[in-house]
């Protein structure tokens, strides 16, 4: 959870699901909506938070405290669950964020490895494990078998270049980010895995965010105590993508230009996913006031950027969001992978449902997810079927990225979105009576 607009973030755990966000606030419930207790929130699930009983106690700094408003802060940090040790049990993994140092310095806050038992409970391996300490002040991760010895690699993304944590496979990591030739510096804000050649190698794509740096930090005026607030991403140029091509054994090369990638992008999120059901990896990336990229794999490795011809790149109304988190899911029961993108207030949250061959239609409005209003900041999300009754539902962690939005707060409620069966969506508040549902956070990694 990030507690004061990201000062720390501190993994929650709850069961059946697992964010990283929380401001502790009242509830605001909107009309319409069924909280614990009515006759359709029967059947909902609860989520019980067992945070503090399972031992985690893992944390993110964004460095607001040195008041400088950088759009570095606004991004906070990420998770990921992985074997580590090959016990069975899901452990977590989750970066630390950074401070800003003196003069023009980041200084890194450690990663955090939680190994887990049976019992739910954790304990923080990160020191013993060898992954602790950082170089760089750090945002997201993203977890796979990158060597093919049968062990969970990470990559860590962050300002400044990449950490590749690799598995040794005896319950330690060991840092090969530039021998690995992961040779990044810019700002990435987060990574997918995926065998784009077929070759039966994972490869990795990064996705970078925008030019900010200690040299173009400019001020931009708002609301708060001091007339300043963070600066929007329109302030700033893009920044290209990288694809990493694997050699199957640790080691990397960039193949980002043979690969056919595009400019003009501001990363948020990455999927690699077959979009076209033709048996390659084909990318989706989530870019933030800048038209989304759809990558079409033409089978070897190279791709075509289709996201305006597949409708993927905007909104219904022909404009590009400021998307930041992306999920797949079957959520009308078609066989058909769609995607899901959450993005900035004012905006509703994209369904784009798969019509086939590589089109998709923008259906927010018939599916019943715009009713949930445009006041939302929404990043990380996911979906699953959280109610158990055979269809995929949503989670969206919400949360503002200026300190002092105009008209509201930056901690916001997390969304639920139940599936009705058919691909249309009812807004639930699941209980417990207090519980992560029913209060306002600020809210960025799940």
């Amino acid at each position: 959870m990030i507690r004061a607009f990201g000062v720390c973030v501190l993994v929650s755990l709850f069961i059946g699901l697992l964010p990283g966000c929380a401001k502790v606030s009242g509830p605001h419930p909107e009309d319409g909506e069924q909280r614990p207790g009515s006759r359709e929130a029967e059947s909902q699930p609860e989520f019980q938070d067992r945070t503090r009983s399972s031992g985690l106690q893992a944390g993110y700094r964004n460095g607001r405290e040195a008041n400088r408003y950088a759009i570095l802060e606004s991004l906070g940090g990420g998770v990921g669950i992985l074997d580590y040790d090959g016990d069975g049990v899901p452990d977590i993994f989750a970066p630390g964020g950074g401070e800003f140092g003196d003069g023009k310095t980041l200084v890194p806050e450690a990663n955090s490895l939680y190994r887990g038992s049976r019992e739910l409970s954790y304990f923080d391996a990160a020191m013993v494990a060898g992954c602790r300490e950082c170089s760089r002040y750090t945002h997201g991760c993203a977890i796979a078998d990158a060597d093919n010895d049968g062990f969970p690699d990470i990559v860590v993304t962050g300002y400044g270049g990449l950490q590749f944590l690799r598995n040794l496979g005896d319950g330690t990591f060991q840092e090969t980010a530039d021998r690995s030739g992961l040779t990044d510096a810019l700002w990435s804000s987060s990574a997918g895995w995926g065998d784009v050649n077929g070759d039966g190698c994972v490869d990795l794509y990064v996705a970078h965010y925008t030019d900010w740096s200690f040299e173009n930090d400019p001020s931009c005026p708002g609301p708060g105590p001091d007339g300043r607030d963070v600066c929007p991403p329109r302030a700033f140029g893009p920044l290209d993508d990288t694809l990493f091509i694997s050699d199957g054994q640790g080691g990397f090369t960039d193949g980002s230009n043979a690969a056919g990638l595009v400019s003009g992008g501001k990363g948020l999120g990455v999927l690699l996913s077959d979009f076209d059901h033709d048996n390659d990896t084909d990318i989706y990336v989530a870019n933030d006031t800048t038209a989304n990229f759809l990558y079409v794999n033409d089978g070897s490795g190279v791709f075509a950027e289709e996201g305006l011809q597949s409708g993927t790149s905007m909104d219904d109304r022909g404009s590009p969001n400021g998307s930041m988190g992306t999920i797949t899911a079957d959520f009308d029961d078609d066989l058909l992978p769609d995607l899901w993108v959450t993005n900035f207030e004012s905006e509703t949250s994209a369904l784009y449902r798969n019509l086939g061959g590589c089109r998709f239609q923008h259906i927010s409005r018939d599916s019943g997810v715009a009713a949930v209003g445009a006041l939302f900041v929404g990043f990380g999300t996911d979906a699953a079927d959280f109610d158990a009754d055979g269809d995929v539902d949503i989670v969206i962690a919400n949360g503002h990225v200026v300190y002092h939005p105009a008209g509201g707060e930056a901690a916001q409620e997390p969304l639920f979105l139940e599936n009705q069966g058919n691909g249309v969506f009812v807004r639930r508040i699941p209980g417990p009576e207090g519980g992560y549902f029913q209060r306002t956070h600020v809210g960025r990694g799940l």
